[in-house]
């Protein structure tokens, strides 16, 4: 057999597979519960995350509200659901610690300097999410970083970017995406524009990058977006005086 039943103190029963250990366990329970964990029993007994579990064993979670995922689960988790929950942790935290290194080098308007990044992502051929979580792990450095937004490179690549469309910048009319332009600001085709993009509906709103409502978005929300006029469509709203023939001219 593949798999293995594993009980929680309640009676539920959990099918993991076969050579599966605590860690496993935890986040087949939930994403959360296995980020938090921090230890476990098994059978009434003591067991460190890297434990290998038997059917019917009774596996209880010890949690800690302020944990994180830890890099060293990766060598003893088995599933790949657990390898990817773990990698989606690491990332979210070493991302939240990479804004926070910049923000602490380059000031806390990130408005000002984000597109600056953007390109230098795209310098690094990865996205702009990759490059802050490479900051925040510490494999790539801020001096790095700094050094190319200063770099005559990243002004040609600032030129080269009113032409072109790079494929890990979204593309207003792409069919990838549903596209909202937001009332407060109402952008057009060759204003700066920044959007607010939510994953799981894939929905992008998309403001002038000097709108006041981005204030207050967490970074790691937000992308810049690129026109591409010949597939996008905005509505005009145009207000003129009442007399004759005035829509004519």
């Amino acid at each position: 057999n593949k798999h293995i039943n594993v009980s929680t103190p309640q009676g539920t029963l959990i099918q993991l597979p076969r050579g599966s250990t605590v860690i496993d366990f935890a986040y087949h329970i939930h994403t959360a519960i296995g980020d938090q964990c921090i230890g476990a029993t098994v059978n009434g007994e003591n067991a460190s995350l890297d434990q290998k579990l038997n059917s019917y064993d009774e596996v209880k979670i010890i949690k800690a509200k302020h944990a994180r995922p830890c890099q060293e689960w990766l060598t003893f988790a088995r599933s790949r659901y657990t390898r990817k929950k773990i990698n989606r942790g690491l990332k979210r935290d070493w991302t939240q610690q990479g804004w926070k290194i910049i923000k602490e080098s380059l000031g806390n308007d990130i408005r000002s300097y984000r597109h600056k990044l953007e390109l230098v992502a795209q310098h690094h051929r990865c996205t702009l999410g990759d490059l802050i979580a490479q900051v925040g792990s510490g494999k790539k450095s801020l001096d790095d970083v700094r050094e190319m937004l200063q770099s005559p490179e990243l002004q040609q690549l600032s030129k080269d970017a009113v032409c072109i469309n790079p494929e890990d910048i979204p593309v207003i009319g792409s069919s990838s995406l549903n596209w909202r332009f937001a009332s407060c600001c109402n952008p057009l085709p060759g204003d700066q524009i920044t959007g607010i993009l939510t994953r799981r509906t894939k929905t992008v709103r998309v403001h002038k990058t000097d709108c006041s409502n981005l204030k207050c978005i967490k970074p790691e929300k937000l992308c810049s977006p690129a026109w591409n006029c010949g597939c996008c469509s905005v509505q005009l709203l145009i207000l003129m005086r009442d007399t004759p023939d005035a829509c004519r001219p």
